[in-house]
Formats: C-alpha cells, structure tokens, sequence
C-alpha cells in the first residue's frame, strides 16, 4: 500500500492520506513517516468520519471522500465493505468505532491499536525491522492481532486485547500480555515471559518460551504447549497455567534441557480440567501432593488438586492422584497408576502392550489395563476392574466389586464383599474370596473358587473347574445349577456349565451332570459320582473313596487312590489297579462270611465300607464285604445273603436262593460268621442316648422313657438277628421291629415267630404276631 500512495501524491506533501479508489469496496487510510497518529474512524449515518489529530494535515485522493479540515474526513458509507489502516511508525493511536472488518497495521513504535465491532485483523509492528511496545485491541467481532507480523524475534513488550468476539492474538520475543476475552479465542505468546488471559468462552493459550502465566478463564480452554504453522512451539520455562471455570486442558513444557528450566505450575480451576504429558518420551513421575516434585527428572512441575484427569507420556510412568475423584491415563509404557481416595478411573493405555500396575486405593474406582499383562488393584470401595488384552491379575479388594479379565489367561480374585467376576476369553483362574460373589469363567478353560459365602460358579463355554482345594471341610457339590453346593449351609450354587470339581481336605460328596465330567475327591474319604455323562473320569484321594460311574455302559475312567476305594462301575469302564473293590454289576452273588448282596428299595439310603468314618448314598445293586454300615432311615434296603456252607462252591453259591430280607427306618451294621447255619446279625447305630440322662434330671422320666433313640423294622426270610442295646431278636422269615429307648429295647412282631433274647435277665421269649416285649434298662 506505500507504494501505491508514493504513485498518487508525493510523500513530502501530505501527513496522511484516506482515499477510496473507483469500484473499490475498501476505504484506505495510510499515514506518513515521521508523524505521531492519533486516529479515529467512526461510521455514523451512513458516513464515515476519518479523524486524525496527532498528524498535521489531511489529503483526500479521490472522491467520493470530503476534506472537512487538516484532521478530518468524511466518506459516504454506501460500497464500503472493509477498512484497510496503516500508520507507518512511531507512537501511534488507532480507534475505529465501526462494525465494519478492518485491518489495522502500526509499523514501527509504539501503537496503541484498537479495532471496531467487525472482524478485525490488527498488527502492532507491520514490517520486518520494525520494532516497539504495542497495545492492539480488537473490539468487537473475530479479530487477529499481531505485536509483530515478519520480526517476531523483536523482544519489545506488547499488550494484545481480543475483546468479544471469537480472535486470534499473536505475541512476539517480548514479555506480551494477551486478553482473549468473550468468544473461542486463539492466544500465541511466543518468546518472553508472556501472560495470557483466555476469557470467556472455548480459549486456546499457548506462550512459546519464556516464564509465563496461562489463565484460560470460564469455558473450556486449552493451555501451553501446541501446534503452530505446523510445528509444536514447546513451553520452556517456569510457567504458570490456570484453567479457570470450564472444562480446561492444560499441555506443561517439555522438560528441562540444555540448561533450560521448566518448572511449571498446573491449575485446573472449577470444572474438569486435563493436564497432558502425551508429547513427553522420558519417564515421568506425577503425584498430586501440591510439591513441586512432578514430571521428568530435576523437572519439578507442581500439578494442581484441581486437576481432575492427568495424560502420561510414551515411556514408564507413575502417577498418583489425589483425594477426589481422578482420572488417569498412563498412555504407552509399563505405568504405575494410583488413584488415591476419591471414585477414580485409571486406564492402563488403550492399545498398548506394556505391562501396567493400578492401583485404585479407597473409593468406587474403574480400573482399565487395556492391552498387556496388567495388574489391577481396586483397593476399598465398589471397583469396576477391566482387565483388557493380554494376561492379567485382578484384585477387587474390599466391597462390592466387579472384574472382568477380557482376552488372555487372566486370575481374578474378588475380595471381601459380594463380587462379580468374568474371565471372558482366555483360560482364567477366578477366586471369589469372602462374601456371596458371582464367578462365570466365559470362553475356554476356567477354574473357579468361590471362598467363603454362599457363590454362583458358572463355567460358559470350554471345559472348566470348580476347585474347592484349598476347603477344610466336608463338600457337597451337585452339578445341578441348584443352591445347594459347598460347606454344610454355604448356599454356593455351581452351574451345569462346570464340567470338573476338586475336592478339599475333609469328606467330599460330588455328583455330576450330563456332561463330562472330571471329579477329583482330595485327601477325605469321598463318594464321586459321574451322574451318567459319557467319558466320566473319577479321582479318588488318600482316604477310602467310593467312586460310581455306573452310567448304562458308557465309557468311563475310575482312578483310585492309597485307600481302599470301592469302584462302582460298568463292564466297559477303565478300572486302575489302584482300586481295592470293583463291582461291574455283573455276578452279584453274596457269600458266607465275606460278603452281602445290598440294594436300594425305596427313599434315600446310604452305605459305608468297614473302614469308613461315613456313608455314602446307594444307588445301585452291589456286593459290599461283611462289617458295612447301612442307613434306611430315609428308605428302605434290601439284603441278600448266603446261607449255605464255607466250603459251598461258587456255583453252589449261585444257585442258592440266600436269606433276603428289607430293613427300613434305622442305620445299622451287618455281620456273618463263617460257619455252618450262622446268621446274618444287624446290628442297631447311633442314636443319642444322652438325652435318657437329661430326661431324668428334668423329672420328665415317664415321657423320655418311651421316646424312641432308634430303631429298625425288617421283613423277608431267612436267618437275621437285629441286635439293639438291651436285646437282641432272632428270626427266620418274618416281619419284625427293634425300638431302642431310655427304659430298654422293644421288640414288636407283626407277622412270623421272634426270640428275643433280653441281655440283662438272661432269658429267651418267643413272640409270636401281635405281640411285644421289652427288655428293661437295669
């Protein structure tokens, strides 16, 4: 533009110029050098009043234009779309009050430019050489304003005022000062120690080097380091961020290098506000602690308690929250996350396969370990815990807590308080811990421990394991997805989907599915039951085990342990030679002496091998040796027994019709001598007799007395004798009953002949049909 003034009039003549060139839309004013402006541009009824009272006189070019006198001219509005102003150099003053867009240049010294209500673009120092302290104000409307527009090395101070509108302000070398005010401003301080003010609205702030002072103000900013022509300006130096009200996003410097500080001290201000070290490389350590001791080594970045979400960089970092409620994100890298007190969230790193620790603490937190082999800690409180890709460790803590382990071989454990875990993909180890939790393994292979607490144990897709090892009690398990599993009272519920079982220290009672299933019994004495799934496999332990896989021929496998284990199985069955007895169900003959043929009639009944401290349930015919325990008193059993000689063959045997009889209603144990004519005697269990004693002491005799302790009813023929504890009745084809009570034992007959022999006389009475006898207590 001077070289188009210097074509129309001669620089010596005039101290400034405005003119309007035909058919142009834009009005220009352009000063002369060495002239002090002070101007003035007001568009007013359709005029426009250029006044300039610091320069000496005034030329008008061409009309429409008017000279009023040496300061002022008027030009008529109509056409005019922007204004183009350039005062050339020294101290100028520039006011427009228009809402027409401008551009406004101060050339050299010191100006003090302010723009009207249009969108302005306003430069301090117009040309490369040009220097001086500016004051530039953009006035209403999206303005740009330049301290310097070519030597932005130039280090004089300059004060950029964006006013309302949505500006873009450029300092320079010098100490600026950059108001933003209302709108989504655009604050670029460059060199020096610049102070920075966003204002209202959605501000971007960024200072250059230099100490500076970031305040984004209300609305949702972001502060420091940023991308400019391209390039990342870097904040070197001891900086100072303030977010303000909103939702801010606060980028510290680089680090110290070379000499260079860059200690920055990081303010959130109300709202949620993001502190970022994405573009950092280094190892870093943050702790929000209200110390400058954050960031790179020797960096000392103080980050504030009002920044609710911190960005790690690419490296290793470790970071710890506050007391509130935090977000932390370690971004790539093996990090060490801790969010303190407060509901935090803590992400590992999307997509990243370094192996990362969090650390939830107290509160309700979410834990994401996204890729790699993580380990996730979600401390006191309800916790959200994600374990991701790779494999990972999940710790719930204490309270209501919720894992999942994602892809990979994962081992969640769920803490004190009612627990959900999920193993997802991946054959993953799941641990319940105290309290009633809810453990599914998802796909794959998956072993669940359900603690203490009344647990559902769901087992998805693959082949997975209930695993009570570490249980020092006595078990009972059915796969039925009924509650009705674990501990006597536990309540656990273990799903259909769990194939396999392993037992604990003590007794363990298992029952399968129609699956395949794999049932491991542990150190007790264990009855394993197969159920009916084709290719069953039974473990016995150390203890005597009853393992059944009688399941209508399917293939099965029964692994006994040291004990003598009894195998109850089917022809087709692989038997280890581990097991002491084998019943296939095939020859079911008893035999003097030595064995007893025994088989469920009705209800539930139980059995248990000579050795046994237990019983376990009879399903099936089976051949048990002499000195078994049987319990009817929730059924009915049949016996069947030889009554043939020790020497008789084993075809003899065969095609003896034996003694058989069913006894109902008591636990009793069964004996045969091997000799000739002997007799198959039952011998009357448990009961408890201690309440005779109480009975007495309380005076209530009479009633005690005749309460019955036990008893056992049978019906059948051959030789049997039933043994109670004052007497014992003999029969051969009958149908009887023995009643142990306080006051002695009752023998009542109901059809056949019974002697009775009572202990403490020392007599045999024969009973016949209807009648009774007891043999008194002495």
């Amino acid at each position: 533009m001077a070289l188009v003034l210097a074509a129309l009039a001669p620089a010596d003549a005039l101290a400034w110029t405005a003119f309007r060139n035909a058919g142009s839309p834009v009005l220009f004013f352009s000063a002369e050098s060495g002239e002090t402006n002070d101007l003035t541009i007001t568009l007013a009824a359709g005029t426009y009043t250029i006044a300039d009272v610091g320069a000496t006189a005034a030329s008008v070019i061409s009309s429409p234009c008017t000279r009023v006198d040496d300061a002022t001219v008027t030009c008529p509005a109509a056409g005019i779309t922007s204004l183009d102003v350039s005062t050339i150099d020294l101290n100028d003053r520039v006011v427009l009050n228009a809402d027409t867009p401008a551009t406004i240049k101060g050339g050299g010294g010191g100006d003090d430019l302010t723009g009207g209500g249009g969108n302005d673009t306003v430069i301090g120092d117009g040309i490369l050489g040009e220097t001086g302290s500016d004051r530039v104000v953009g006035g209403g409307g999206d303005d740009e304003l330049f301290g310097k527009s070519a030597d932005i090395g130039a280090d004089e101070p300059n004060e950029l005022d964006g006013g309302p509108g949505n500006d873009d302000l450029w300092g320079a070398a010098g100490a600026d000062v950059l108001a933003g005010s209302a709108g989504n401003d655009l604050l670029r301080g460059f060199e020096g120690n610049d102070a920075g003010n966003g204002g209202d609205g959605n501000d971007f702030v960024t200072g250059g080097a230099g100490n500076d002072f970031f305040d984004g103000g209300p609305g949702n900013d972001e502060l420091g380091s940023a991308p400019v022509f391209g390039l990342v300006v870097p904040e070197w130096g001891d900086d100072r961020f303030d977010g303000g009200a909103g939702e801010d996003l606060l980028r510290p410097g680089p680090g110290p290098a070379g000499g260079t500080p860059d200690s920055d001290a990081l303010n959130g201000g109300d709202g949620r506000d993001v502190v970022t070290y994405r573009q950092r490389v280094e190892d870093l350590a943050i702790f929000q602690d209200g110390q400058a001791n954050d960031g790179a080594a020797d960096e000392r970045d103080n980050v504030g308690f009002d920044v609710e979400r911190l960005e790690g960089g690419t490296s290793d970092d470790r970071m710890v929250g506050s007391a509130g409620p935090n977000e932390i994100d370690g971004g790539p890298g093996a990090d060490v996350l801790e969010g303190a007190d407060g509901a935090d969230t803590l992400d590992g790193g999307a997509g990243d396969a370094e192996s990362d620790t969090l650390h939830g603490d107290a509160g309700p937190d979410l834990l994401r370990g996204d890729a790699g082999d993580d380990a996730l800690d979600g401390g006191a409180g309800a916790d959200d815990l994600q374990g991701g890709e790779g494999d990972d460790g999940l710790a719930g803590g204490d309270d209501a807590d919720r894992a999942s382990g994602g892809s990979g071989t994962d081992d969640l454990r769920g803490g004190t308080g009612r627990d959900r875990l999920l193993g997802d993909d991946g054959d993953d180890t799941l641990g319940g811990d105290a309290g009633d939790d809810e453990l599914r393994g998802g796909a794959d292979e998956d072993v669940l421990t359900g603690g203490s607490g009344g647990d559902l144990l769901g087992g998805g897709a693959g082949t997975d394991t209930a695993d009570y090892g570490i249980t020092a009690r006595a078990l009972t398990v059915t796969l039925d997805g009924a509650a009705n599993d674990g501990e006597r009272g536990e309540r656990d519920n273990v799903q259909a989907d769990v194939e396999n079982v392993v037992g604990g220290g003590l007794e363990d009672t298992f029952t399968g599915s129609a699956r395949r299933n794999r049932l491991e019994g542990g150190a007790g004495e264990d009855y394993l039951d197969g159920l009916g799934g084709a290719g069953d496999e039974a473990i016995g332990g150390s203890a005597i085990d009853v393992l059944r896989l009688r399941d209508n021929g399917r293939r099965d496998v029964a692994r006994c342990g040291p004990g003598n284990d009894f195998a109850i199985v089917d022809r087709a069955d692989r038997v280890s030679g581990s097991c002491e007895r084998r019943d296939d169900g095939t020859g079911n003959v008893p035999e003097l002496g030595r064995e007893v043929v025994v088989r469920p009639v009705r209800g539930s009944n139980e059995f248990g091998l000579p050795a046994m401290r237990r019983t376990v349930p009879l399903k099936d015919r089976i051949n048990v040796p002499v000195g078994t325990t049987l319990d009817s008193r929730q059924g009915a059993v049949r016996i069947v027994t030889d009554e043939t000689t020790a020497t008789a063959t084993a075809a003899q045997r065969a095609g003896a019709p034996g003694a058989t009889a069913v006894f109902s209603g008591g636990r009793f144990s069964v004996s045969q001598a091997r000799s000739r004519r002997a007799v198959t005697e039952l011998r009357l269990e448990g009961g408890d007799f201690r309440r005779c004693a109480r009975g007495a002491r309380a005076g209530a005799v009479a009633v005690q007395s005749a309460s019955p302790i036990r008893r056992l009813r049978g019906s059948g023929r051959g030789s049997y004798r039933t043994r109670g504890r004052r007497s014992s009745a003999t029969v051969r084809g009958t149908e009887w009953e023995v009643v142990d009570r306080c006051d002695g034992t009752l023998t009542r007959v109901f059809r056949g002949e019974v002697r009775v022999l009572d202990f403490g006389r020392q007599r045999t009475i024969t009973l016949r049909a209807g009648q009774r006898y007891l043999a008194r207590a002495r």
